[in-house]
């Protein structure tokens, strides 16, 4: 039987289970993450209905996050963005009524291809090295990963997602760094 690991911790407010679960690829123990509740087996498989479906869909996401984290990230955040783009689209969609509206694909594909190649990597590496460097769950050293995130992360790689998408959008490269500062405060 194999086990698999979970790398997530949420702190006390979530308890730790283990549960079994059987896929294509085997048999596993996983550890589920709960609010206070134990899943059985026997708990998921007698839910009905979409809440099945939802239930078999977590546990076969949790197992890919553990067995391959970057690809499913990956995949995720560029559904995630694709999806996102195309409701900011259709939310910020000139509604006085003298235009149809029209999806920008372009604009969506940058979004996902971006999201896939530069966020979900970026992301991956840093919260898992964060969570290295600085381990805990008391209030020091949440805030001292917040504070390293936020005053020191955050400054380089905002700009460096717009730089990014600015080159995608057509931008010659050494416009970007003048952009960037007349943007910056606004970033």
């Amino acid at each position: 039987m194999a086990s698999v690991k979970s790398g997530v911790h949420f702190g006390d407010a979530m308890n730790v289970r283990t549960i079994s679960y059987k896929s294509r690829m085997g048999h596993f123990n996983r550890q589920m993450l709960t609010k206070g509740k134990v899943l059985s087996k026997k708990k998921l498989s007698s839910t009905a209905g979409a809440g099945k479906i939802f239930s078999s869909f977590q546990l076969w996401y949790s197992h890919q996050l553990d067995v391959r984290p970057i690809f499913t990230k990956c995949a995720s955040a560029g559904i995630v963005a694709g999806f996102g783009n195309l409701l900011a689209q259709r939310l910020m969609w000139d509604t006085d009524g003298k235009g149809q509206f029209v999806i920008d694909w372009k604009q969506t594909g940058r979004f996902v291809v971006i999201n896939i190649i530069f966020v979900a990597p970026c992301l991956h590496h840093w919260y898992n090295w964060l969570s290295a460097a600085m381990p805990g769950k008391s209030i020091a050293p949440v805030l001292k990963r917040v504070f390293v995130d936020e005053f020191i992360f955050t400054p380089v790689y905002v700009p460096a997602f717009m730089g990014l998408l600015w080159s995608f959008e057509g931008n010659k490269f050494e416009d970007i760094p003048h952009m960037i500062r007349e943007e910056w405060l606004n970033i």
